[in-house]
Order: structure tokens, then C-alpha cells, then sequence
């Protein structure tokens, strides 16, 4: 979750617009999505990748001018990791302090071997 400037809103929209595109056609990436809840401004990004692989592909290359775009309207406040991620993928975001969850059940074989990431340092 992500704190977001509040006369920033229309701007995160924006950024984030143009962050989720490009994930349309990535490798591995099941599910990405931004939202924003404009009365505690607060922003949110939920992913779903279906290996630690694909996040990391995905983490990598994100463009470091909409990263810093971001950044500069909005701050982490929470960032929680659903499912095993290799250790790779742990070292990669350690920065910003998640929260793991371990898989208990899933509806899916697929799902079971996923994860998904609601980050605030995405």
C-alpha cells in the first residue's frame, strides 16, 4: 500500500496507468492492477505472477523515470508477499520490508504455485 500525496491523485492515476501497460505483455505475469481509494489516499498494486521468475524479470525492468515518478507522489506503507518466493525474489525486495504469507489453500493447481505481491514499493 502507498500513501499518495493527496493533491497528487489524478497524477498517480496517471503513473500508474502507464505502469500497468506494458505488463499486458510480460512473461509469467498473471494478474496486475492498481487502485486508489481517494478518501484515505491511499494506492495499492496487486500482482500475480506465476514463478518468482517472472517477478523478478518484471522488477527489473521497470522504467526507472516512472519509479521515480511515483516516488515522488506517493510513499510505501505497507508490502505483503502471498506465497513462497524463491530466495532471489526475497533478496530483491528486501528493501522494503514485506510481510510473507504462506500458501494454505488455493482454488487452483495453478494458483497454489503462484504468488501475489500487494506491494507498496512496486
Amino acid at each position: 500500500m502507498l500513501a499518495v500525496d493527496s493533491p497528487f491523485e489524478d497524477r498517480f492515476g496517471e503513473v500508474v496507468r502507464a505502469w500497468v501497460a506494458p505488463t499486458q505483455d510480460e512473461v509469467g505475469v498473471d494478474f496486475f492492477a492498481a487502485f486508489l481509494d481517494p478518501q484515505a489516499s491511499q494506492g495499492t498494486f496487486i500482482e500475480c505472477y506465476v514463478d518468482s521468475e517472472a517477478f523478478i524479470a518484471h522488477a527489473k525492468g521497470v522504467d526507472p523515470e516512472l519509479r521515480a515518478a511515483l516516488y515522488a507522489i506517493a510513499s510505501p506503507v505497507s508490502f505483503d508477499v502471498y506465497g513462497e518466493i524463491s530466495q532471489e525474489a526475497r533478496e530483491l525486495i528486501a528493501a522494503g520490508m514485506p510481510t510473507y504469507h504462506r500458501t494454505e489453500a488455493a482454488t487452483t493447481p495453478k494458483a497454489a504455485g503462484s504468488f501475489s505481491v500487494s506491494r507498496s514499493d512496486a
